[in-house]
């Protein structure tokens, strides 16, 4: 039974996980726009997410700026924008670049400062490229933490219903015991119902036999008075 509740779980997980929404396409589509932001309207481009997770988003945009040897990765409260110092991108500019990036719902707009300029496809079509794939790279990298965050989520459940099951097992046997323990009192009951059947028998003959006993000394005793 143990056996089958784990293929049937097993199965459901893994059917559970074919319908999960954090679908990967081949390519993300990376689009182009003016979007403002704390420097003023400015070039911009920006992806859709492959889920709403705005924290997690953003915990993975700024473990994804280290990987260009920039500066410290902080977040303005006040504009909401993620900015990355300094920014060591290759193929975009032989100077380090101003990173400013924003997650809204499921949307990551980000502006590349490369110093007196913001990139655009228009003027830097051979730095364009780069932002496809940075962006790429990143959504891939997001989707990567998405998916491992959704296999614990559901382990997490698989473990909480294998402890439901387990205190369901425990009071299965808990009940077993019990009704052996009153089968027991049923069958010493029952012995002990005979054993005072006969009791109760045997206690009856010595009435029977007292009470004759009774009469008969009544008897003896109406006699002596008759004769005074």
């Amino acid at each position: 039974m143990k056996l089958q509740n784990a293929i049937t779980a097993l199965f459901m997980f893994g059917a559970l996980f074919l319908l999960t929404p954090l679908s990967i396409s081949a390519q993300v589509i990376v689009q182009e726009g003016i979007k403002q932001m704390s420097k003023g309207d400015q070039n911009c481009f920006y992806i859709d997410l492959p889920a709403e997770n705005a924290k997690l988003a953003m915990d993975v945009w700024k473990d994804f700026m280290k990987d260009y040897k920039s500066g410290k990765t902080k977040t303005d409260r006040k504009t909401k924008e993620i900015f990355t110092d300094n920014a060591v991108v290759k193929d975009m500019s032989d100077n380090t670049v101003d990173v400013y990036a924003r997650i809204n719902g499921s949307t990551l707009t980000a502006w590349f400062d490369l110093g007196g300029a913001f990139l655009s496809s228009a003027q830097h079509p051979k730095r364009y490229p780069t932002v496809e794939r940075m962006l790429n790279s990143y959504y891939f990298k997001l989707s990567k933490e998405l998916a491992k965050e959704d296999v614990e989520r559901r382990e997490a459940e698989l473990k909480s219903l294998e402890k439901e099951l387990k205190k369901l097992e425990d009071q299965q046997k808990d009940l077993h015991e019990t009704i052996e323990k009153a089968k027991e009192t049923i069958a010493k009951a029952e012995a002990d119902i005979a054993a005072n059947n006969e009791m109760q028998g045997s206690k009856k003959t010595e009435i029977e036999n007292k009470a004759a006993e009774v009469n008969a000394a009544k008897k003896h005793f109406e006699s002596i008075s008759r004769k005074n």
